[in-house]
C-alpha cells in the first residue's frame, strides 16, 4: 500500500487488490485467513498483517469487502488466537488446535497496531492522520 501511496500508481493498486481478493477467497470460517493454501493453519503475525492492509486497502478502494474480511480476521484472532494468559501463535484452522504457546513479543506489539487502527478507524480516516499512518506503517 505503502508504494500506491507513494507513486500513485494505479497499477500497484490493482496488484494489491487483486491479492488481497485471492486470499479473502480462502478466508474460513473462523474468520482466519490460512498461512498457505495447501496448510490450513493461521500464525499470529501474518493475520494481523492482512487485516492491517485489509483496513488500508478499504480507505483507499472505498470498498466494504475489505473492511468487513478485516473485522472478520481480527474476531479470529480474538477467538482462536487468544488465551486467559496472552495470545497462541498458530492455530489449525480446521481443527481449532492451538500449537506454540510462547509467543515473541514482537508480534505481540505487531497486535496492537490491529488494535489501535479497529478502534481509531471509527473516528479518522488513515491517511488523512499523519500520527496513526505513522503507527500502524508496515515495518
Amino acid at each position: 500500500m505503502r508504494g500506491f501511496c507513494a507513486l500513485k500508481n494505479e497499477e500497484i493498486l490493482k496488484l494489491a487488490k487483486s491479492c488481497a481478493d485471492s486470499w479473502i477467497k480462502h478466508q474460513s470460517k473462523t474468520g482466519l485467513i490460512p498461512h498457505s493454501i495447501e496448510n490450513q493453519f493461521s500464525r499470529l503475525d501474518p493475520q494481523t498483517d492482512f487485516a492491517v492492509v485489509l483496513l488500508k486497502l478499504s480507505e483507499i478502494t472505498g470498498k466494504k469487502k475489505y473492511h468487513t474480511s478485516a473485522v472478520k480476521t481480527l474476531n479470529g484472532i480474538l477467538k482462536y488466537h487468544k488465551l486467559d494468559v496472552g495470545y497462541v501463535d498458530y492455530v489449525n484452522i480446521e481443527t481449532k488446535e492451538k500449537r506454540d504457546f510462547i509467543i515473541q513479543t514482537k508480534f505481540l506489539s505487531l497486535l496492537l497496531k490491529l488494535f489501535l487502527l479497529t478502534y481509531e478507524i471509527s473516528k479518522k480516516k488513515i491517511y488523512e492522520n499523519d500520527l496513526l499512518k505513522s503507527l500502524i506503517r508496515d515495518r
